[in-house]
């Protein structure tokens, strides 16, 4: 693998001028924007194969040990030649690669690394929006003069997350989101594709319709089908079939193919005034374990509560949100008479919500909880009362929920959890 020789790690040019990137890239209009979409390669797996020489050219499946229950978190290259792929059962995997290593996650490990990306990211760019620990989107429009071109700046960044951390990134380019995050994924790993505006009938239009973010395999099914195979006569098949076959969704998927809808990176800082806080997660694969989606809802629900109690709200609205390896999207809510700002309370009004609204023996593609009608609380002398149970009694809340907190802040997400309990 050939990068750069740098006796300076950090490219000169990084260091310099963000801020009048910033104040370029809101210039722009949608029309000359640059957005980038950096994802790592097997990341888990190439953390792995960094730190311990022995595994590296061999397969490496990360999510739990040979015998154990759970599913496959990522697997190295080697072991997706064998047709082991994220989220698959970890039994499954073992029977398609028996000779893999098989390793637990290690959550601080791969959080104090996400950390050290996003850094690199920021030199590149002010506005960049995490959307999972090993995947962001940059926008890099007022940014690219700094480097004399899209191309380049690119490949600095690539050669510097190298060099900083010896990890190789895929990375797309193009003037959305939705085309920029394709171009990332079509020659990993240790990609770069750039797509323009003028390139999209040549270079997107002609792509299979499952590169398409979003198309599972039954939206696959039931557009090959229509006879849509392909990414352009997705983006020009007449609207009112489309809806005949998905709903509303069908606009949606037409929207998709087009590289139509939400262009602009939000980035954390320019989240502070949400209404509602929350997260979702789109798995790699379609899952039908929901052990496997509980526990997901279970992260995600954690993730929530300690932005709730980082910026010192609770709120009484839950929102699940549900989608189906066809892309059919479900969303059901309910108002609750108490305050909600712990983990685990979110997480069980969560399931609740789950069991109202899931289909069984329906394959799940996206899971997603968030709290609204957020109300100010003063952890300090404030703690609403619930039901009483070990976690949920307001001295312990007081005692155990800010010693997990500081255990995330210090060691990851990842450091402390709960159980999660089957459905």
């Amino acid at each position: 693998m050939t990068r750069q020789p740098s006796e300076d790690l950090i490219h000169p040019k990084a260091e310099k001028g963000i801020d009048a990137a910033k104040q370029k890239t809101q210039k722009h209009t949608s029309h000359d924007r640059r957005i980038m979409h950096v994802d790592m390669d097997a990341f888990f797996a190439a953390i792995e194969q960094r730190d311990n020489p022995q595994l590296r050219g061999k397969p490496v499946i990360v999510g739990g040990t040979k015998g154990q229950r759970g599913v496959v978190a990522t697997c190295s290259y080697e072991a997706r030649k064998f047709g082991v792929k994220s989220g698959m059962p970890l039994a499954e995997a073992e029977r398609k690669c028996p000779n893999a290593a098989f390793l637990k996650t290690n959550g601080r490990k791969y959080t104090y690394t996400a950390i050290k990306l996003l850094d690199i990211f920021h030199r590149y760019s002010p506005i960049v929006e995490p959307v999972s620990i090993d995947e962001a989107y940059l926008d890099i429009t007022g940014s690219i003069r700094q480097f004399g071109s899209d191309r380049k700046l690119a490949e600095s960044l690539k050669n510097e997350v190298y060099n900083i951390l010896q990890l190789t990134c895929s990375a797309g380019i193009a003037h959305n989101r939705i085309f920029a995050k394709l171009a990332s994924g079509l020659e990993k790993p240790d990609g770069l594709t750039i797509i323009n505006r003028e390139e999209v009938a040549v270079k997107v239009f002609p792509l299979p319709v499952e590169k398409l973010w979003g198309v599972g395999d039954k939206t696959a099914e039931t557009l090959h089908k229509l006879g849509i195979t392909t990414i352009g006569k997705l983006a020009k098949y007449p609207l009112n079939i489309l809806k005949n076959y998905f709903g509303i969704n069908g606009e949606q998927l037409q929207k998709i193919a087009r590289g139509e809808g939400a262009t602009a990176v939000v980035s954390i800082k320019e989240r502070e005034d949400e209404k509602s806080i929350g997260h979702e997660h789109t798995f790699s694969g379609d899952v039908l374990n929901i052990n496997a989606v509980m526990q997901r809802l279970l992260i995600l629900s954690q993730k929530v509560g300690r932005r709730l109690r980082s910026r010192g709200f609770g709120g009484t609205i839950i929102t699940l949100k549900l989608r189906y390896s066809d892309f059919e999207t479900h969303t059901h809510r309910e108002t609750f008479p108490e305050i909600f700002w712990d983990d685990r309370e979110i997480f069980e009004a969560g399931k609740v919500l789950f069991k109202q609204i899931y289909q069984k023996k329906r394959a799940v593609r996206l899971i997603g909880i968030s709290v609204s009608r957020l109300f100010r609380i003063d952890f300090e002398s404030e703690f609403p009362l619930h039901q009483v149970d070990l976690f949920s009694e307001p001295s312990r809340k007081k005692e155990i929920l800010p010693v997990m907190d500081s255990l995330r802040d210090k060691y990851g997400e990842n450091i402390i959890s709960r159980c999660a309990a089957n459905v």
